[in-house]
């Protein structure tokens, strides 16, 4: 018997979204502005940027809408200016019409006169002494932009979710015993490191080019410091530090290969004795999208939990960092907890993985409303611990395609929970004993060509109450 991963997993290619029959699908034309102009999307005065808003000041930014070279309705690299919080441009742009599809790309800060989009040159800045908001390079990426559907809903906008594309460094500095009682006086520290990148905005990816430039870090307190680096791997045996101490100057050296990469924020502690540098401890990488201001230090991520996109939450306006969400709730939270999260995938312009590791229910329905219902951008979902799915929880999520596996550990799963998941195509249940379905658990999944049972438990499944509709495509797993 080949090895079956015990977790709920439903992969979809969501070509098609969750919905009932009177709801308006997903490729609906409901976002598209009756006047077809492109417009932005900001939440907070600056476009929405998977950090904080200081990383980013938010003066300018590129924005190209491309139907291919030619094509009257494309605009390559146009400058958007924020004015008092309005994001504008001197050339109005246009979206073709709702349903067919742009590559739209944005990046920031804008630099002009760019005819090659494929090779923008950035460099973060030799000095950042004081700050090092200039030398933050971020972009954003999507090839298939459909505006009927992908626009924000309410203001008819592109809802840009920018990454970083450089690295930062943050230094913490100890001292040791050595100096005594008396703190020494730190002059100056430089860190030697690339600065330079070429961005190619079609991909989102920036390039470290050059050699290595001495750049002088922000400083936060008096033992902590950051920079803004070009990603880039920094090979054994280079001096990566210089430090000046009660005027003698101290260097670091790297005793292996370390990568600084795109979109994370490395901290490295050091120890300063008065003959030489330590490593502290091991170097650690922290997520730069939840780590504070380019000036500020390492952060804590605390887990996402379901209250963090209620009102007032931390999600409520922007998406957690990636588009895999761990969710760490225990047990079986209330259908309105999970209801908060449907929002947020509603609204969401791209497809979600989700993971509840400690989750043990799925609520029934609450007025024929599944926990899920509409949420058309789920594109798989894994809960190990799951013992029962509720009423409706994924009713009509026509888009779920391929295998759907049942944990063991499932014992109930309720009324209409699947049913008009047409392109779900194999089921396999892990238990032995088969859980409770009802009449339309699985009514309309008109793709269904096999349910896999363990090969003792073929002739329960068979005769189970309404498992037995399904007898002639019940087997066992191989």
């Amino acid at each position: 018997m080949r090895r079956i991963l015990s977790i709920l997993s439903l992969s979809a290619m969501l070509m098609v979204g969750c919905q009932k029959e009177d709801i308006i699908t997903p490729d609906s034309n409901a976002n598209y502005p009756a006047d077809g102009v492109v417009r932005i999307a900001t939440n907070i005065n600056t476009p929405v940027t998977r950090a904080t808003a200081t990383d980013y000041d938010g003066e300018n930014l590129s924005l190209t809408v491309s139907y291919g070279t030619g094509d009257a309705y494309t605009r390559n690299n146009i400058e958007w200016t924020n004015t008092g919080g309005t994001w504008s441009t001197a050339y109005q742009m246009l979206w073709k019409n709702a349903t067919t599809a742009a590559k739209v790309y944005a990046y920031a800060p804008y630099v002009a006169s760019q005819t090659n989009l494929e090779a923008i040159s950035f460099s973060a800045q030799v000095d950042q002494s004081i700050g090092s908001t200039a030398s933050d390079l971020v972009g954003y990426v999507n090839e298939n932009f459909t505006p009927g559907s992908s626009l924000d809903a309410s203001k008819k906008a592109i809802p840009i979710v920018f990454d970083h594309k450089m690295s930062k460094i943050s230094v913490k500095l100890t001292f040791g015993d050595e100096f005594g009682a008396t703190a020494p006086t730190l002059t100056w520290i430089r860190v030697l490191a690339q600065n330079s990148v070429t961005y190619d905005a079609t991909t989102a990816t920036a390039t470290a080019l050059g050699g290595l430039v001495t750049i002088t870090p922000t400083k936060t307190n008096d033992t902590n410091y950051s920079v803004v680096v070009a990603p880039q791997t920094i090979v054994n045996g280079t001096k990566l530090f210089v430090v000046a101490i009660n005027g003698l100057e101290y260097s670091y050296t790297t005793t292996k290969d370390q990568s600084f990469l795109p979109n994370t924020a490395t901290t490295i502690s050091l120890r300063i004795g008065k003959d030489k540098i330590t490593l502290v401890d091991n170097i650690t990488v922290g997520d730069w999208v939840d780590g504070g201001d380019l000036s500020g230090g390492e952060a804590v991520i605390p887990p996402i939990m379901l209250a963090d996109f209620a009102i007032g939450g931390r999600y409520e306006t922007v998406f957690p960092k990636s588009n895999t969400w761990v969710i760490e709730d225990i047990g079986a939270p209330a259908h309105a907890d999970f209801r908060v999260l449907t929002a947020r995938l509603i609204a969401s312009i791209q497809f979600i993985n989700l993971k509840f590791p400690n989750l043990t229910e799925l609520p029934d329905a609450v007025e024929s409303v599944g926990v899920f219902d509409k949420a058309t951008k789920i594109k798989s979902f894994d809960a190990p611990k799951l013992t029962k799915i509720g009423t409706y929880a994924f009713y009509h999520c026509s888009g779920l395609t391929g295998n759907l596996t049942i944990p063991n550990s499932v014992t109930t799963i309720g009324n209409m929970a699947f049913k008009g998941c047409n392109l779900l195509k194999t089921v396999t249940c892990l238990g032995e004993t088969p859980p409770t379905i009802y009449a339309e658990t699985f009514a309309e999944t008109t793709g269904l060509t096999s349910i896999l049972v363990p090969s003792a438990s073929v002739g329960a499944y068979q005769v189970a109450t309404n498992w037995s509709t399904y007898a002639g495509i019940i087997s066992a797993i191989q």
